[in-house]
């Protein structure tokens, strides 16, 4: 316990993940057991080598972490040394003997496996393929934009980047026949989707910048 302590002292309370590995994509498989509300699965994530490191921050919350890989862009594999999860911080840290290649790659792919047929997945990300396998399904989604890991929904989730769900019939008036607190409602909601859609843009602006500057600080000077 101690030693893990040394190991995660210089990553703790840090508001940000560290620079110099940073995600670009996540390509999760997600195994869902929801008679005892658990899952299992596996992510691989292409991240963008910025510079020299022995070491890959990642955030990670209530997760057992059974193996970890590694593998550049010139194919080769890195099996680190040793992780460890810290539940405080919610972080995961890699620990490498050997210096990682600097590469430049985050969009989501995600696919949720054993659902039960009768229930309906939702995202907000499109569904690009749903399979049957008798009374289970698997339910794969499309390649997302790019955006923040806690800007992804599955199933249901409130104040999440694109996914809105409501009864249509709360979205339905009647000018004659509508009380007025319904009609209230409905601009109020409409109102809302309206911000939504100016937060998602003033969104996918900042992390266009926040890149851009990225990658300007650590590319190599000419």
């Amino acid at each position: 316990m101690e030693l893990e302590e040394q190991k995660l002292e210089p990553f703790k309370g840090q508001a940000r993940l560290r620079e110099s590995a940073v995600p670009k994509r996540y390509d999760l498989i997600i195994k869902l057991d929801l008679s005892a509300c658990t899952f299992s699965g596996s992510v691989l994530i292409d991240a963008s080598i910025y510079g020299v490191t022995k070491v890959i921050v990642l955030n990670a919350l209530e997760l057992v972490i059974g193996q970890v890989s590694f593998t550049s862009s010139q194919k080769q594999k890195y099996v680190p040394s040793d992780f460890v999860v810290d539940g405080d911080d919610e972080i995961l840290v890699l620990v490498f003997e050997e210096a990682l290649d600097v590469g430049y790659g985050t969009t989501f792919k995600i696919t949720l496996e054993s659902i039960p047929s009768e229930l309906t997945a939702l995202s907000n990300i499109p569904i690009s393929e749903e399979k049957l396998y008798g009374h289970l399904k698997t339910v794969q989604f499309e390649e997302s934009i790019l955006m923040s890991t806690y800007l992804v929904a599955i199933v249901v989730a409130m104040e999440n980047f694109g996914l809105i769900t409501f009864c249509e019939t709360e979205l339905l008036q009647d000018d004659l026949h509508s009380a007025a607190a319904n009609v209230q409602r409905i601009l109020t909601q409409s109102l809302e989707l309206v911000r939504t859609k100016a937060r998602w843009i003033e969104h996918i602006e900042e992390e266009k910048e926040v890149l851009a500057e990225l990658v300007k600080e650590l590319s190599p000077k000419q």
